[in-house]
């Protein structure tokens, strides 16, 4: 799978965005693996696989940088999920309080104490009606399901209105990856994206 070019001239060209994806390697919980990269020389002896994501990197630098992108590449390794079926709500401890607000900008906020230990929303939705989650736990308030039963609240109104929830994490965050499979997420697969940001810009 070969990427255009036109989406990194108009990311080098918008004062709105600041990064671009200069390759991505999707690893499937099944099927097959996929690669996608810039049209540059030499794609055909690239392999779906961590090497021959780790050459296109190599071989995207001069390209990106030609664009007015930093020389190097930040690199993700996310692990993704998907919601098949209806969450695993969990009961909420005495004291505990979630409040889903299912308006424009789904959330759900954790309360206790009469403060917010736990927060869900959504980083956006997508054309074909899925949404991917994400959720911030106060650090003092970790480990204690805050985070789960933020999550599984918000996606509990998702579901009940049709929409597929996504789920996407780094790797190596075990709390998160808990988070995910205690709420009922099945892992759709691992993907490595090489992120390069314009030069000069944080």
């Amino acid at each position: 799978m070969i990427k255009t070019e036109r989406e990194y001239e108009e990311s080098a060209n918008s004062p709105y965005f600041d990064f671009c994806a200069a390759a991505e390697l999707y690893l499937p919980a099944f099927g097959e693996q996929v690669l996608s990269v810039l049209p540059i020389v030499g794609t055909s002896d690239l392999t779906a696989d961590k090497s021959g994501f780790d050459l296109a990197v190599e071989r995207s630098v001069e390209f990106m940088t030609s664009r007015g992108f930093s020389p190097t590449a930040e690199i993700y390794d996310l692990t993704e999920f998907e919601l098949t079926s209806s969450p695993v709500v969990p009961t909420a401890p005495d004291g505990v309080y979630v409040e889903v607000r299912d308006g424009s900008e789904p959330c759900a906020e954790v309360r206790a104490g009469g403060e917010t230990v736990s927060y869900a929303s959504l980083n956006d939705f997508e054309i074909d009606g899925r949404a991917e989650i994400n959720v911030m736990t106060e650090e003092r308030f970790r480990s204690r399901g805050y985070a789960s039963l933020g999550v599984a609240s918000l996606c509990d109104a998702l579901v009940k209105k049709g929409t597929t929830v996504l789920y996407v994490t780094d790797t190596d965050n075990a709390p998160s990856l808990r988070v995910a499979e205690k709420v009922g997420f099945i892992r759709t697969g691992r993907r490595f994206s090489a992120i390069f940001r314009k030069e000069g810009r944080e």
